[in-house]
């Protein structure tokens, strides 16, 4: 039911839009009578358009990529430090671990020696 409500008011839509089309001499486009008030027109929209575009949008876009990309370099910049500052850490404690190895050598050394002494 509701599918044929909608084609018969889609037909007569089309029938109206012929009928009104036919009435008004085509379209208004391709009469050359309008063609100064569209170029006019074309001029004033894509002008608007441009200025909008490279005096207002355009800027804050190139404000926001300049800021990410300054952002970007300090987060790098920092992260080198952090890595500088961890393989430095890890060299202490690898030296830690080296000496206590080797002071863990020794007294076994010492003790072995001490009770083989005996």
């Amino acid at each position: 039911m509701l599918k044929k409500i909608i084609i018969k008011f889609l037909f007569s839509f089309v029938l109206i839009t012929k009928v009104q089309s036919a009435e008004s001499g085509g379209m208004p486009q391709l009469n050359p009578e309008f063609w100064i008030s569209q170029i006019v027109w074309l001029v004033i929209t894509f002008g608007a358009l441009y200025i909008i575009l490279s005096k207002v949008i355009l800027p804050k876009i190139s404000d926001n990529l300049e800021s990410r990309r300054s952002q970007i370099l300090e987060n790098i910049e920092i992260a080198e430090k952090q890595r500088e500052v961890s393989e430095d850490k890890i060299k202490e404690f690898d030296k830690i671990i080296l000496n206590s190895k080797l002071e863990q050598k020794i007294c076994l050394m010492r003790l072995v020696k001490k009770y083989w002494m005996i």
